[in-house]
């Protein structure tokens, strides 16, 4: 057996203190609740990391059509407006290669 070298559990235990008594009486309840609340969450978070998926998508997607718009303009008055894609944009979340921040 182990030595315990808390005073505070050492004290609890001599008195009884550390002896969890659980009295409630809802406690069966709780417990399916807890239960039917755990499963919701992991749907939730599934479903939501499927929309994230889809965003991504959805994003690469619109840097495609910018890409094929910036090639239609280039050398045309309308390069400036239409075709001129930041150079942030390629690379980030928004349609690039993953980078080194956890994308």
């Amino acid at each position: 057996m182990m030595k315990k070298n808390r005073i505070a559990t050492r004290v609890k235990d001599k008195t009884g203190i550390a002896k969890s008594k659980n009295r409630s009486e809802e406690l069966g309840d709780l417990r399916v609740r807890y239960g039917q609340f755990s499963k919701n969450l992991k749907f939730l978070i599934s479903t939501l990391n499927g929309n994230l998926e889809a965003m991504r998508a959805h994003s690469r997607s619109r840097l495609e059509v910018a890409k094929a718009v910036n090639a239609l303009t280039v050398d045309t008055p309308l390069f400036k407006c239409a075709g001129d894609i930041p150079s942030h944009a390629i690379g980030t979340t928004d349609g690039g290669p993953p980078d080194d921040r956890g994308s």
